[in-house]
């Protein structure tokens, strides 16, 4: 038999993953929601920046230098 100490744990340690694993859902979906939220309100599609980056990253990739 379960000892009731070691069986409390367990429903408190199970509670407790539950309650953050709803937390950790709320979190994923918040950010998905805000960050579809943000590249539609600039106008950004994210194949368009992954297409075009931005001038920077040219700069930061250009190899020529090296030669």
């Amino acid at each position: 038999m379960v000892e009731p100490t070691l069986c409390f744990s367990l429903r408190t340690g199970l509670r407790i993953a539950a309650i953050l694993d709803i937390l950790l859902s709320l979190a994923m979906v918040t950010l998905g929601v805000g960050g579809i939220y943000y590249f539609e309100r600039h106008r950004l599609s994210i194949l368009d920046f992954i297409a075009s980056p931005p001038e920077y990253l040219d700069e930061f990739l250009d190899l020529k230098h090296l030669h």
